[in-house]
């Protein structure tokens, strides 16, 4: 995957697959009997398309059911109306998870308009319930090393070490590397 040394590019990108649907699409749900809402962007209404085509050709897998962990990631998204609808399949939850997945990284992106060598505090949250570990955030400062098409944020030292930017805020100027990393209890 491409990577960039600021928000602009990856914003842009990320626009172009938050789209709304576009009027070939529109037309093929048409021209195959695809019953849409008509507020589909185009990455929802290529996944229902490409669903519907597999009908078409005679491969007939009945879709899984919307988990009930995927219609709460909706609600709390923001997509209540999706969430409820009481015949929504697994492949178009993950389809309108990853939609407004995006739309919040352009949003928090477009906030931070990060650059390399920014530094930035990522906040990490560990909710599990497991015996013996008490829930807590994790505060970390790193270093922006570049920016992914997807808008995942890499940090400079390698490894792996990344964040998405709806975790993330600018480091203060008087901010001291030395006191990070911080761990904060909390209840849940």
């Amino acid at each position: 995957m491409s990577t960039y040394p600021d928000w602009r590019e990856p914003v842009r990108l990320l626009e172009l697959s938050t789209r709304p649907a576009t009027s070939a699409q529109r037309a093929l749900s048409d021209q195959f009997g695809l019953t849409v809402r008509g507020d589909e962007p185009a990455g929802v209404l290529g996944v229902m398309l490409e669903a519907h085509i597999m009908l078409i050709w005679d491969i007939d897998v009945p879709p899984e059911s919307a988990s009930e962990r995927q219609r709460n990631f909706l609600r709390s998204l923001g997509a209540v109306t999706i969430a409820d609808s009481s015949s929504l399949p697994k492949y178009l939850a993950s389809a309108w998870i990853d939609h407004h997945l995006a739309i919040r990284t352009i949003e928090s992106l477009r906030q931070l308009q990060l650059k390399t060598g920014d530094a930035v505090i990522r906040r990490t949250v560990w909710r599990k319930e497991v015996p013996g570990i008490t829930p807590h955030e994790t505060l970390q400062l790193y270093h922006v090393s570049s920016i992914g098409a997807d808008g995942l944020v890499y940090f400079k030292g390698g490894n792996g070490k990344c964040g998405w930017p709806s975790s993330l805020r600018l480091a203060g100027p008087n901010e001291d590397p030395a006191s990070y990393p911080q761990f904060l209890e909390f209840t849940v």
